[in-house]
């Protein structure tokens, strides 16, 4: 009488266990086929088994939301320049243009140009702390034409023209 068995069992967090790898087809979410594999978890797997995520899936289950790192960026970046500035108006003019760059950067993900993973809300912070960069630069450099007599809008204009060659070449460095 013969009959077949495993070589050994693998284990997982000191359970046995089987690895399901799947990898999401292009265009679609790292969330999405999350839910996907939660919906269809529960409805073919026994009652009484359970499942866990590792690797890289595992980081994305267990780390803080996207809308959290980012709100938690914006604050601390506003502490560091009202500071640096000793004005709370500077910071709120410099930081105006982080949330337009963050709507084109997630829009550009949900349009199936990429998925949020780590690479991608560290690459979020990056830009985030990048166009703040750029924003510091330009009110710096306004505030010191103000300086020398210039009026707010013609400070702006004249900073906003001479810092956009510099700003691009940084911004295209980036990519």
């Amino acid at each position: 009488n013969y009959s077949v068995v495993p070589n050994g069992l693998n284990e997982f967090q000191q359970m046995h266990s089987a690895t399901f790898s799947a990898s999401p087809v292009p265009g679609v979410s790292t969330n999405e086929a999350l839910n996907f594999l939660k919906t269809t978890a529960k409805e073919i797997m026994p009652v009484g088994m359970s499942y866990n995520y590792d690797g890289q899936l595992r980081q994305f289950v267990e780390q803080p939301g996207v809308v959290f790192i980012f709100g938690f960026a914006i604050v601390f970046i506003f502490l560091i320049l009202a500071a640096l500035f000793e004005s709370f108006r500077e910071p709120l003019i410099i930081l105006v243009s982080v949330p337009l760059c963050l709507f084109v950067a997630l829009l550009l993900i949900n349009l199936g140009l990429g998925s949020i993973n780590i690479f991608t809300k560290i690459g979020l912070v990056t830009l985030i702390g990048l166009i703040a960069k750029q924003g510091i630069l330009i009110v710096d450099f306004a505030n010191k034409k103000q300086e020398e007599g210039l009026s707010i809008e013609e400070a702006v204009i004249e900073a906003a023209c001479i810092r956009l060659r510099p700003i691009l070449m940084t911004t295209a460095a980036m990519f």
